[in-house]
């Protein structure tokens, strides 16, 4: 029998979780830049990352070694300046080759290390982030590929089909892909992306799955047919007995007295209430864990000897929230969208170790 989620075992369809005590271990992997400008405070002041090169640079006006006459981004130096200075995003859609942040309308210029080579092989672009694909533009759809969060991609470089306009949202009966806002169709229902099971509609689950399209496949929370019977919460010995296709085990008897047990997707540590009132008694919080060598979200319980959100600290075992900021080296909390934040901050990537989404003090 196929045991819960315990150590880096992987399972066929299964999401594995490195766990000692209670919390989730966050790999420690080095990205492929050393500042990624996504968050204030990267780069020193008057300077600003390119996100092309990985290096904190000066964008003057004209300097061929901050972009030339005709960079990636497709405008001159004096556009990047300009883009620079700005208050708002700069003029770029998403799309769009970009070297900085502020280029973007978006305020988010996606590197190799978030969005994969699959959208990168002629540079970054301009993307946002993303739940379903009805959260992006026409002609994008929401993709996850096992880094952290999903972002807005083009639907033609993801190898999809989507609809003009509209088209049937996740867990809808279908016949082709065309058919899906996703652009994907798979035995015989839309298949997207999904934070939450109220992103699911027609009775599908935001379960773990694993979607090849475009390749190579990557595990994801994505709206399918339940997998098992058995609700979130609830005890539990293999993946395939929970709805959410997740079971994940814990050691610490004191913070989760049934475990292993079904875990399901989240954003915040709020959306791990009810989950927590069943299985962790200490409460619980949303934190990272692996799927094989995708990252994923889901409920986990709470440790309360740790320190609470703003603490200092070194490690995810210093902080509740199972997550201590590398670049701020402070707990801070995980997050889906902007509006998973409070006043004040914005969700976005970390530009150091793995690109987790998690709130931070700016703005769009």
């Amino acid at each position: 029998m196929k045991m819960a989620r315990r150590a880096a075992i992987v399972f066929s369809g299964a999401v594995v979780a490195l766990v000692f005590g209670c919390e989730v271990i966050v790999p420690g992997d080095v990205p492929d830049y050393s500042c990624g400008a996504v968050a204030d405070g990267v780069c020193p002041t008057g300077f600003v990352c390119d996100v092309a090169s990985g290096k904190c640079i000066a964008p003057t006006p004209g300097d061929d070694e901050a972009g030339g006459d005709d960079g990636p981004s497709g405008v001159d130096g004096d556009a990047k300046s300009d883009a620079s200075d700005a208050e708002g995003g700069g003029p770029l859609d998403l799309g769009q080759n970009c070297r900085f942040d502020v280029e973007c309308k978006s305020k988010l210029c996606g590197t190799s290390t978030i969005l994969t080579t699959t959208f990168t092989s002629a540079g970054p672009i301009c993307t946002q982030t993303c739940c379903t694909s009805a959260d992006c533009p026409s002609a994008f759809i929401c993709f996850n590929g096992g880094t952290g969060g999903s972002y807005c991609v083009p639907a033609a470089k993801a190898q999809r089909t989507p609809p003009a306009s509209g088209g049937k949202l996740p867990g809808a009966s279908c016949v082709g892909s065309s058919e899906c806002r996703s652009g994907l169709c798979s035995n015989t229902h839309c298949v997207d992306t999904c934070c939450l099971a109220g992103d699911c509609t027609a009775g599908s689950v935001c379960a773990v799955g694993s979607v090849s399209t475009p390749p190579p496949a990557h595990d994801e929370w994505v709206c399918v047919t339940a997998v098992g019977v058995r609700n979130a919460g609830t005890n539990c010995t293999d993946n395939t007995q929970c709805k959410v296709n997740n079971c994940v085990g814990q050691t610490s008897v004191q913070n989760c007295p049934n475990c292993p047990v079904c875990s399901p997707s989240c954003c915040k540590a709020t959306d791990c209430t009810a989950w927590a009132a069943i299985a962790a008694p200490n409460g619980g919080t949303c934190a990272y864990g692996l799927s094989g060598s995708d990252q994923l979200k889901w409920c986990t319980p709470v440790d309360p000897s740790r320190g609470p959100l703003g603490t200092t600290c070194n490690s995810n075992f210093d902080c509740q929230s199972a997550y201590c900021d590398p670049e701020i080296k402070k707990c801070a909390a995980t997050c889906c969208k902007d509006s998973d934040c409070g006043v004040g901050n914005v969700c976005k990537p970390s530009a150091v170790n793995t690109p987790f989404l998690r709130c931070v003090p700016g703005s769009r």
